[in-house]
């Protein structure tokens, strides 16, 4: 399930103030235990240089330093924060208290910085890589991620609540680097990128998005960004699936992020646009993208092409795989296929209804989820006729009935 946390700082792009702050939260946290997390700073700097390689940016310099500020931060979010995500700190009485704001805590740790940003993450999934995957995926997050900053650090703790162990990763960013042209652009997905995920749960703040569709499913969040002193104006978006026998075509009539829908200006005198398709893009097809407009006063045209996920059909495999089984009988099923994220926008897993005999009682199946994809079924059908169950699941982008015969001897 996704929450979502307001930031309590008005968003300030580093393009302006040399300042980009940003959160994203994937699910909820309240516990302030704490338990080691397998993790060292420099493989998760290396981690996002990866993505940064792939669009021709130069690696953040791993600093030690801005570690430091970052571990504490995340640190500081669990013991005094109650697990809730913020860039501030109010509580000064706190032994971990470094700075009320990003800026005060990496200056206390590297005082000689020029700029600095923070992204902030939280995860049920267990796996830090899931923060900075997450981060990639929620386009301003991104637009921080692949900003021209020169060093960064970065501190990931892991924090119980209830009977889930979740991560709180912080990433902090300090210098800019002018080694790359501010006419550079940086467009994700790249030019040529395949296996392009088809939607996005709309789960971060600040918001791309005006705030009533939060926690909507849409479609890939598209991005493109220039050097800080590059602005943008006058834009035209176009995305438009080629070479298909279905018409799959997203414009700013059909996008979420347009002028008449951006109260924040994230697409107005900014040096990057976003785009979020306002449905889910069509799997293993190729778009292309044109972004016309202006930048510094001169006529822009960018136009680049990628291609979506091939996905699988939705499907539900069945074990021990019989016409029918008797009061008692233990039936494993696995979700395959399909998106993936097996739940739909309203967070559903599943739906059960029963076709029952003659004599009725009780619930004839209990349903025990093991894992996302993974349920048991206890056959506890009581009808002197058959009956049967009618199981439906999901994933982000479909769903898949299964039916299954239960009798009673």
């Amino acid at each position: 399930m996704t929450n979502i946390v307001k930031s309590s700082k008005r968003l300030l792009h580093p393009a302006s103030l040399a300042l980009g702050f940003f959160l994203l939260l994937t699910s909820a946290l309240q516990s302030q235990t704490l338990t080691p997390v397998d993790y060292q700073p420099n493989l998760v700097i290396d981690y996002i240089n990866d993505y940064r390689s792939k669009v021709n940016l130069p690696p953040f310099e791993w600093e030690p330093r801005l570690d430091s500020s970052s571990e504490l931060h995340s640190q500081y979010l669990f013991v005094a924060n109650g697990g809730k995500l913020s860039h501030n700190q109010d509580n000064p009485s706190s032994p971990l208290f470094r700075g009320r704001d990003p800026q005060a805590r990496i200056l206390r740790v590297y005082p000689q910085a020029r700029a600095m940003g923070e992204v902030v993450g939280l995860t049920g999934n267990g796996k830090w890589q899931k923060i900075i995957d997450d981060l990639f995926d929620a386009p301003l997050h991104r637009i921080v991620l692949f900003e021209r900053f020169q060093r960064a650090g970065a501190g990931v703790k892991r924090g119980y609540s209830g009977k889930q162990l979740s991560l709180i990763g912080t990433v902090n960013f300090a210098d800019f680097d002018d080694s790359v042209g501010e006419d550079h652009s940086v467009a994700w997905p790249y030019d040529g990128q395949e296996g392009v995920a088809i939607d996005w749960f709309a789960n971060e703040m600040p918001s791309p998005i005006p705030l009533r569709y939060l926690g909507r499913r849409t479609g890939y969040p598209i991005s493109l960004q220039f050097g800080k002193s590059v602005r943008l104006s006058n834009l035209h978006i176009n995305l438009s699936a080629i070479n298909s026998n279905r018409t799959d075509i997203h414009s700013e009539q059909t996008g979420f992020l347009n002028y008449s829908s951006d109260p924040d200006h994230y697409r107005q005198n900014q040096n990057f646009v976003v785009f979020v398709p306002n449905r889910p893009l069509l799997a293993n097809q190729t778009y292309r993208m044109v972004v016309t407009g202006v930048a510094n006063g001169k006529v822009m045209i960018k136009s680049w092409e990628f291609k979506t996920l091939a996905i699988e059909p939705l499907r539900v495999i069945v074990s021990p795989d019989k016409s029918e089984y008797s009061r008692g009988e233990i039936i494993n099923l696995r979700i395959a296929g399909g998106t993936g994220t097996y739940h739909n926008e309203k967070n559903s897993t599943y739906r059960v209804s029963y076709s029952y005999g003659s004599d009725q009682r009780g619930v004839p199946v209990v349903v025990k989820p093991v894992s996302d994809s993974e349920y048991q079924l206890v056959n506890q059908c009581s009808s002197v006729r058959n009956c049967k169950i009618q199981l439906e699941f999901y994933d982000s982008a479909s769903s898949v009935k299964q039916e299954l015969n239960f009798v009673w001897y």
